[in-house]
């Protein structure tokens, strides 16, 4: 047994001298180096993303499901003096001036956003503020980009099925 390690002992001795282990442990402290940068940088991103999870989420908890099974969940939240707001979202095609565009479609209750705020602005170079209430009914709010895609502007229509709304407000 100690002809082993004594053996081992003068072979490392020997390869260090040599710069074949410089190598190997060069590449070994890169390694490490690089997989902890990484280990550090999704840290913060984790810990940025939880800190506004709220905002971006507009509450503090989401629960979801494909069926109309969220009433009972609704009633509970609001027995124990919590305030709830219910979303649908869907993809549809909107149409406008001929020109089929595939959007995100989300239709809110009064109460939302339960947590941070929704900006709007009349036109694309106006001043974006706060959002009192929702759309009223016959009005949508859209995002820049599908005014451009479709060639729109405020007060024009957009169809969505067999219903047209008029685009009141631009979400920024």
């Amino acid at each position: 047994m100690m002809f082993l390690l004594r053996n081992s002992w003068h072979m490392l001795r020997r390869d260090w001298r040599s710069g074949e282990l410089n190598i190997l442990v060069l590449g070994l402290i890169i390694a490490v180096t690089s997989i902890t940068s990484v280990g550090f940088f999704t840290d913060r991103v984790e810990k940025g993303l939880q800190q506004n999870a709220a905002e971006l989420l507009a509450a503090d908890l989401v629960i979801a499901s494909p069926e109309n099974t969220l009433g009972k969940y609704a009633k509970l939240a609001r027995a124990r003096g919590l305030r709830t707001a219910t979303t649908a979202q869907f993809r549809s095609v909107a149409l406008a001036n001929g020109r089929p565009q595939l959007s995100e479609v989300k239709a809110v209750s009064d109460s939302y956003p339960l947590r941070g705020e929704l900006k709007l602005a009349t036109s694309t170079t106006a001043q974006a503020a706060p959002a009192s209430g929702i759309p009223q009914p016959g009005d949508a709010w859209v995002e820049p980009r599908l005014l451009q895609q479709l060639g729109l502007s405020i007060g024009n229509k957009v169809q969505l099925g067999a219903v047209h709304f008029r685009i009141a407000r631009l979400i920024s």
